[in-house]
Order: C-alpha cells, then structure tokens, then sequence
C-alpha cells in the first residue's frame, strides 16, 4: 500500500489524496472479497441444504449478521422483529 501511493505521488498526485486513494481501494477489495464469498456460501447452503455443514454454515451467517448490525438495521427498517443478540 505504502508503495503504490509512493508511486502515485511520484506522479505529481499530493500525498493526503494518494493515501486516502489507496485506502478506499483497499476497502473496495475487501468489500469485494466479502461479497464473494457469501455469494460462494449461499450458493452451497442452496444446492446442499442438508447437509450438516450447510446447517452450520447458515447458523453462523445469521449468527454474524446479526452480531455485525446488520440484521438490526434491517429490521429496524422493516418494522420486523430485531435478532436476539
């Protein structure tokens, strides 16, 4: 990180700007992996639904979501019940 935005400021760019322009694409990657692999474990809770590590797989998803806000923030939107946190 700290050399790509050495190399952005070499090419004239202020340095407060190619710092925050490396953060926000290191948090764009992440936010990317993460929805990659929800999608990949939804995927498999759908096509094995069964099976004991789906069961597992799906009591963590709600699990973390819940435990992450997101579960709340939805509900607080949707008028639904909030998870037991």
């Amino acid at each position: 990180m700290v050399i790509g935005a050495r190399a952005v400021m070499l090419r004239h760019m202020s340095g407060p700007l190619a710092s925050a322009s490396m953060i926000v694409d290191v948090t764009m990657e992440m936010i990317a992996q993460i929805a990659f692999v929800v999608t990949g474990l939804a995927i498999l809770i759908v096509r094995v639904p069964g099976s004991p590590s789906s069961k597992a797989l799906a009591e963590t998803l709600a699990i973390g979501s819940c435990r992450g806000g997101w579960c709340r923030a939805v509900s607080a939107r949707s008028a639904a019940k909030p998870c037991a946190a």
